[in-house]
């Protein structure tokens, strides 16, 4: 019994330090910077400075995401990319203050969204009398953003060419008991093929396929989906939303064999599993400079 009794305490304080840890950590994001280097940038003289944003999940850091806002103004992005996962799939009411958000962004800077698993499934649940996700996402593009559901963009930055190509995977690519395999063929049959002269922005939400990702040719990779790894056990996350374990490609930086260079977010949300430990909700910077 007294075995036990130790056992629960032990167990109790553990509890309570979790829940007051993830309180702390998700008051508030933090800035994580990072550089990529790549001879296909003109601009010999300054980086091209990208922002991106995933997994927000209808969180607000603010009244209508105010300190979300102004730390990205700050910044001066020269372009924001939107990783997946902005919304959550409850189509409702709490959507439209994000988009309203986004939108808020597009008036300032150039910004591309790749959908992830929840505007997917959001856009496949909308039913009448619920808020018009659809419509929402078509105004959206109306005033500004450029939504990229299986599509592809471009835009020129002081003279370097960026060709964005932004990767929706079907729901069979989230199960958590069916392997789902994606090919580069699938990729370029999804998307288009990636343009070897200019530097090729993939923004694929799930960062499971990163391997089928960089043979197909893409230089940057922006990834989310996996929130860190809910608990940091170092470069470690614990558990993925696909209830993955020791996940190691849940939050960082990563080069890979053939020639991109693979970003995964660690989010600024959460959503099935609403906590984190030693993992801080977190906004990227990536400057990208001339080789």
């Amino acid at each position: 019994m007294r075995i036990l009794f130790i056992l629960l305490i032990i167990g109790m304080a553990l509890l309570a330090f979790i829940i007051f840890e993830s309180r702390i950590e998700s008051a508030d994001f933090v800035v994580t910077k990072y550089r990529v280097f790549s001879n296909k940038v003109k601009d010999k003289n300054y980086p091209i400075r990208v922002i991106m944003l995933s997994d927000l999940h209808n969180r607000e850091y603010g009244e209508d995401n105010k300190r979300l806002f102004e730390a990205i103004e700050r910044r001066n992005p020269d372009l924001i990319i939107l990783a997946g996962d902005m919304i959550t799939d409850n189509v409702g009411e709490a959507n439209a203050r994000v988009l309203s958000f986004i939108e808020k962004l597009s008036c300032r800077f150039p910004v591309f969204y790749g959908y992830g698993n929840h505007e997917d499934k959001a856009l496949r649940l909308s039913r009448e009398g619920d808020f018009d996700i659809q419509k929402a996402l078509c105004h959206l593009e109306e005033k500004g953003t450029a939504v990229l559901d299986n599509a592809s963009g471009e835009i020129t930055i002081r003279g370097t060419i960026f060709k964005l190509f932004g990767l929706t995977l079907p729901k069979e690519a989230y199960s958590r008991t069916r392997k789902y395999e994606l090919s580069e063929r699938d990729i370029n049959n999804l998307v288009g093929e990636c343009s070897p002269e200019d530097f090729n922005i993939l923004i694929a939400h799930s960062p499971y396929f990163y391997e089928t990702y960089d043979r197909w040719g893409a230089d940057l990779i922006f990834s989310g989906h996996v929130h860190g790894g809910v608990v940091r056990f170092g470069s470690v996350g614990l558990i993925t939303p696909q209830f993955d374990l020791f996940y190691k490609r849940s939050r960082g930086m990563f080069t890979d064999k053939e020639s991109g260079t693979h970003i995964v977010s660690g989010g600024l949300g959460d959503h099935r599993i609403p906590f984190r430990v030693f993992n801080r909700p977190e906004l990227i910077v990536t400057d990208i400079y001339r080789k």
